[in-house]
């Protein structure tokens, strides 16, 4: 890992150290999409952290772009991530855990994930008006657990109470992307992007009572659809 942000590093400082064939220029492009939990994150592994029951939920976004060159760019990706957790998953989960639990009713907030990316953009122009691009980020990627709780009702009719306490957890990640973009009007263009990014990370919470660390690969699969606007 060391080596390859070595060698990319390298990459993007030769890059951007060559003189410019025409006048900088640049994007911005605000974008919004889907997130869909992939790795640990979202599938049920036999226990009861929230982790576990991620489903697809929203991401937004704003991205900036600066060439140096025609076909190749610096860029800056700026996106938050909401993802609710899928209760009727997580409701069978604790029915199945114990044969003596009847039903159960849970209350938990949305996972949500901020991320700062900087890295290389590669614009591959088809025509005037299409073209693809291709990215290579690294930055921050933090992750906050929610809180909440699981009610659950026995078939003595007792009530029982799990909890778990809210936890915010950051590691460098990368994310690697490819993208689509048209430009029926000048300046103007629509885009869509598939970005895949995520990183291990350490989450040390509340859990009934007592402290619990989890080590999960929290990863997301974003899709997103943008209009960007280029500034010659």
């Amino acid at each position: 890992m060391n080596k390859l942000i070595f060698f990319v590093s390298i990459f993007v400082i030769c890059s951007f150290g060559v003189k410019a064939q025409e006048d900088a220029r640049g994007t911005l492009k605000l974008r919004m999409g889907m997130a869909l939990p992939t790795g640990d994150f979202g599938k049920n592994d036999g226990s009861l952290q929230y982790t576990s029951f991620a489903s697809k939920g929203q991401s937004y976004g704003f991205e900036a772009t600066y060439f140096r060159s025609n076909n190749i760019g610096l860029d800056l990706l700026v996106f938050v991530n909401n993802n609710r957790l899928d209760e009727n998953r997580l409701i069978g989960a604790y029915m199945n855990s114990n044969s003596l639990f009847d039903t159960a009713f849970v209350s938990v907030d949305p996972f949500r994930t901020l991320g700062g990316m900087l890295g290389m953009y590669f614009d591959l122009p088809v025509t005037d008006f299409f073209s693809f691009n291709l990215k290579f980020l690294m930055g921050t990627y933090i992750v906050q657990k929610p809180a909440g709780e699981v009610r659950v009702l026995t078939q003595q009719s007792e009530t029982l109470l799990f909890s778990q306490t809210e936890t915010i957890s950051s590691k460098f990640a990368i994310l690697t992307g490819v993208g689509i973009k048209a430009s029926p009007i000048q300046n103007w263009g629509v885009t869509i992007d598939a970005e895949y990014i995520g990183s291990g990370l350490e989450f040390v919470f509340n859990e009934n009572g007592q402290s619990v660390s989890i080590d999960k690969n929290v990863k997301y699969f974003l899709i997103s659809f943008g209009i960007s606007y280029l500034i010659e």
